[in-house]
């Protein structure tokens, strides 16, 4: 039975020989057009991070040579598994992390005399430490890439997609070309254990993947468009289920190179069960093959593109149902390959590929196989894989009889799901919401996108996990985002409760809890306390010339319309004449590598006291961007711009929304704006990462200069004009009750805040930098101790005053200091008889913990954390030693 098998499987080995299919036998023959120019050269280069450490490949020696001779017109893609095998360890880990780096630099200094454009994408092995390897992978890329650029503001991009997203990441090379970037590992990684791995990015689920690639494949139809990523499409070797006799006799050389064992029974099967249920790795698995389908779903119905995937550790050429798949993953090491359906060659050798583009638009592969020494290469197979360019016929309508027929304002509903009126039992169980304002119809301007503002753009699809929206850029650059008030419940609601009715309608009415006219009434008020804002306007827009091919989705509806906060507003009256606009997980990062970025804390915490007034819950970290402002001293201060304000004044009433916040405490946001606020915790959850990180240096002092500043300047005739941009039904019914609400809210919010603070001083993290710090930690008394970190000068004298507050015992019980990376010291000093916990943790480098402190009791209160390597200890009797060596 076994031999039967092994016989059964023998026609799906693979090798390290050259194939080439028979339509392919007479591959020299065909030749890339001599009377053509050639516009564009572009290197495909996989999974070429696994260098010996002192030494390179071939792959890399012959490409530093041939790439110093390119022009401008070029690039090279290399499609991921930058670095073998767990991609960039902490800097802790001095052995491997020693290795990892020196295999990323030596692809990095193959570019120095490049003059095209690299792109660097990550593959499975670059994410095997995390989010935080892969981020640093990307910094350690774009910081090589972009030396001589001392502002990392100005750094070109050559890590896509950003941060651990899963793009589309869209790169245009030429007017003809354009370059396709996605992290399919993101789609095949376990989100579980990398719960912030959305984080910045605007796809959070996938979903709006799909429809985001599909929108970026149709935009680009009409030119040579390449779809990098690392994970292939098809594939003839051993992550498609193609293993060599070796593997099925001696199965256990997978584990060790010369273990030749006979175990053919075993082997047999190993190859058929990973051939046919496989590992997430491979292109059988059910999750790979959800990825696959949804990536073929969008390009077949918008025509022929290309493929460039690594993974395999072999070169491919695969052409099937119009698609051409280009696998270039031996950059090196090298992985058995066959020949199958659609296949053309295959050839299991170190290699790279080319990918030629001529003026007509016409497209060639070639394939190239270095010699040991890297100091020559031959051509091994070529094929054209594109003709030249021709015209595709959008689907645009030619007629609009609405909006020809409109006048300048027209009275329509503000959602499109059918809805009704419910009674008593029903507002009991499921609440009554703002139902009553979504049963009206509205008297709405009609926005005509190619006059308004001197004309519009649609440039850029785009929405979150419920509602549809398109970036617009004016004549200018200047970008709005137009937002449906239509809210997608099947976007929202996972398979399969996305395809039942109940779930819908209980999804559907749920979004009936949001005000929808609270955006308007927000911008004088914001003006009035001096926090930044947008400047919603509801428009019904038409299906119009404007839309071009966007009409299908976007034309019909009705649309808030606001600027969209970013780079394109830069220097003008709007967001304060901000120089450059960054996301929460930027100014992060920003500020943890360098001194001169800094939070204006006071502007945040007055931002954040506004949104306890207005009942904004839903204020998480990607809720806001931060706009720069640069300082005459170099100083670049950050201030939040805060954007998507739907949730205020929100009403979540019924039965069983307060039943779901007994079982689920996490939707305890979910509230009734009222007089009372309730549970501080609850009702700054969604925010608990902006707080923790962004109004740690505030003390009581400064909380209560703000909340006076608001109750100042948002005075009552301040919030009842607000009101006023609102329609007569809900001006008449609605407003009333929220302006009395408001202002008992803003007469409350000394003592609102007065929680709030003590609620963030119980435990209050101080972090560091990349760079040396001093910490000096005073017990002053039995009711104070004073924190200040200094940046420290190579030669250890402190500098600059980075961080200095005295905190108050009673509200704060515990302080935590990080000092990140650099040689940090921590000095403690003061004798009291009741202080505060102190948790100094080191983190990378060499660094001081000295403690001369004494505090009363029986228990130490100076708890040091570090790995047990290079570190210093001065410590007294108040020190506990907390390090570890385990990871």
């Amino acid at each position: 039975m076994s031999f039967l098998l092994f016989l059964l499987l023998l026609p799906a080995c693979a090798d390290y020989k050259l194939h080439y299919a028979r339509e392919a036998a007479d591959w020299q023959q065909d030749r890339p057009p001599q009377d053509l120019q050639l516009e564009h050269r572009m290197y495909l280069v996989g999974d070429a991070g696994n260098a010996p450490l002192g030494g390179t490949t071939p792959v890399l020696k012959y490409l530093k040579k041939v790439l110093a001779e390119e022009g401008p017109n070029s690039s090279i893609l290399f499609l991921g598994d930058n670095i073998y095998p767990d991609g960039l360890p902490p800097k802790e880990d001095v052995k491997n992390r020693t290795l990892a780096e020196y295999r990323l630099r030596i692809q990095l200094e193959a570019l120095e005399n490049f003059q095209g454009r690299p792109i660097f994408l990550p593959g499975n092995h670059d994410w095997r430490n995390g989010l935080k390897g892969l981020r640093s992978q990307e910094k350690m890329v774009e910081k090589f890439l972009n030396k001589g650029i001392e502002d990392d503001d100005d750094w070109e991009n050559y890590f896509l997609p950003d941060g651990g997203c899963p793009g589309p990441e869209v790169v245009e090379l030429n007017d003809k070309l354009v370059v396709i970037v996605i992290d399919t590992q993101w789609w095949l990684a376990d989100w579980d254990k990398e719960p912030r791995i959305h984080e910045g990015c605007e796809i959070k689920n996938k979903f709006m993947f799909r429809f985001m690639f599909e929108n970026a494949v149709r935009k680009h139809r009409s030119k040579n468009v390449v779809i990098a990523m690392h994970h292939p499409v098809h594939s003839f070797g051993p992550h498609g289920g193609r293993f060599t006799w070796k593997e099925h006799l001696f199965p256990f050389t997978e584990i060790k190179d010369n273990l030749y064992i006979p175990f053919p029974i075993v082997g047999t099967v190993y190859a058929f069960l990973r051939g046919s249920i496989a590992t997430k790795q491979d292109i059988n698995h059910q999750e790979y093959k959800e990825l696959t389908e949804s990536l073929l779903a969008g390009v077949k119905k918008n025509g022929s593109f290309i493929f460039a995937a690594g993974h395999e550790h072999n070169l491919q050429y695969i052409e099937r149902d119009f698609q051409k798949y280009i696998i270039s993953g031996a950059g090196s090491k090298t992985s058995p390959a066959g020949l199958g359906k659609g296949g053309f060659f295959s050839y299991g050798r170190k290699g790279y590929a080319t990918l030629e583009f001529y003026e007509d638009g016409q497209a060639w592969v070639q394939f190239w196989v270095p010699n040991a020494e890297g100091t020559d290469a031959r051509l091994v197979f070529q094929k054209k894989v594109k003709d030249k360019l021709s015209t595709i016929e959008e689907n645009i309508p030619t007629e609009f009889p609405e909006y020809e027929q409109l006048s300048d304002t027209v009275t329509r509903p503000l959602v499109r799901y059918e809805l009704e009126p419910k009674g008593p039992v029903h507002n009991f169980l499921f609440g009554e919401h703002y139902r009553d304002l979504y049963l009206r119809q509205y008297r709405l301007p009609v926005l005509d996108l190619g006059t308004w503002r001197g004309g519009m753009t649609p440039i850029q699809r785009g929405g979150g996990n419920q509602t549809n929206s398109l970036r617009l850029a004016d004549a200018q650059g200047h970008q709005f985002v137009m937002r449906d008030l239509t809210k997608d419940v099947t976007r929202l609601l996972p398979f399969p409760f996305n395809k039942m009715s109940l779930a819908q309608f209980i999804a559907v009415d749920n979004f009936l809890s949001t005000h929808p006219y609270a955006p308007l009434a927000l911008p004088p008020m914001a003006e009035a306390i001096r926090i930044y804002h947008t400047n919603p306007e509801f428009f019904y827009i038409p299906k119009q010339p404007a839309l071009g091919i966007h009409n299908d989705i976007y034309g019909g509806s009705v649309y808030l319309v606001e600027e969209r906060p970013g780079g394109s507003w830069k220097g003008t009256d709007v967001f304060g004449g901000a120089h450059k606009f960054v996301s929460t997980p930027e100014l992060s990062e920003k500020l943890t590598t360098k001194y001169s970025h800094r939070v204006d804390q006071p502007w945040a915490l007055r931002s954040r006291l506004f949104d306890f007034v207005i009942g904004d819950w839903d204020r998480h970290d990607d809720q806001w961007r931060w706009a720069r402002f640069d300082q005459p001293d170099g100083i670049k201060l950050y201030r939040p711009v805060p954007r998507d304000r739907d949730q205020a004044f929100s009403k979540y009433d019924g039965l069983f929304t307060r039943i779901a916040t007994i079982t689920a405490p996490f939707l305890r946001q979910l509230r009734v704006y009222s007089p009372k606020i309730g549970n501080i915790k609850w009702a700054a959850w969604s925010p608990r990462h902006f707080d923790n990180s962004f109004l740690n240096q505030l003390d009581w002092n400064e909380w209560e200069n703000q909340v006076h500043f608001i109750q100042e300047n948002l005075t009552d005739a301040v919030v009842d004009s607000a009101f006023l941009s609102w329609p007569d039904y809900p001006r008449q019914t609605s407003a009333p009750y929220i302006r009395q609400v408001l202002k008992q809210r803003r007469d409350q919010l000394l003592n609102t805040a007065r929680r709030y603070y003590e609620f963030l001083s119980r435990e209050v993290d101080v972090y560091g930098t990349e760079d040396r710090e001093r910490f000096r930690i005073e017990r002053l008394d039995d009711r104070r101790t004073r924190v200040r970190m200094y940046e420290l000068s190579k030669k250890g004298k402190e500098k600059d005053l980075l961080y200095d507050r005295t905190f108050t015992h009673g509200p704060t019980r515990e302080i935590h200091i990080y000092g990140l990376d650099g040689d940090d010291e921590f000095i403690v000093t003061g004798r009291v008889s009741k202080g505060v916990k102190l948790r100094l943790v080191g983190g990378l480098g060499e660094d001081l913990f000295h403690d001369e402190s004494r505090v009363g009791g029986l228990g130490k209160k100076t708890l040091i954390y570090d790995n047990k390597l290079k570190n210093i200890l001065e410590t007294g009797p108040e020190s506990r030693d907390k390090r570890s060596n385990r990871a």
